[in-house]
């Protein structure tokens, strides 16, 4: 409604003519973002604190299988090794979308 296209128009072309990232890159910059915060923060190192008790809690508990590392499956990726291979090392999120969108276009 607001570029005044009618709702046949492609939806590559909108966000190519309104300068709209695509959706997908715009959700894998804002997922790296708030991954990047999680582990730099004082929160972050908490949450995985409680994941090793709960983790050693199960362990004991009898009848229970044993202790489920992280990555259970070969083909299993945690959102931050993920969040870390799309943007590696000192590569900004932002950064990182613009050269997949590069890439694409």
């Amino acid at each position: 409604m607001v570029a005044g296209a009618y709702r046949a128009t492609p939806v590559r072309n909108l966000e190519t003519e309104t300068w709209i990232p695509l959706l997908d890159l715009y959700l894998n910059t804002q997922v790296a973002q708030f991954e990047r915060r999680l582990q730099n923060s004082r929160a972050g190192k908490l949450i995985q604190q409680s994941g090793a008790a709960v983790a050693r809690i199960l362990r004991q508990r009898r009848g229970r299988p044993p202790k489920l590392t992280e990555g259970k499956y070969r083909d299993e990726v945690t959102l931050a090794t993920w969040a870390e291979m799309w943007a590696p090392g000192d590569t900004s999120p932002k950064a990182a979308a613009d050269q997949a969108w590069r890439l694409r276009w």
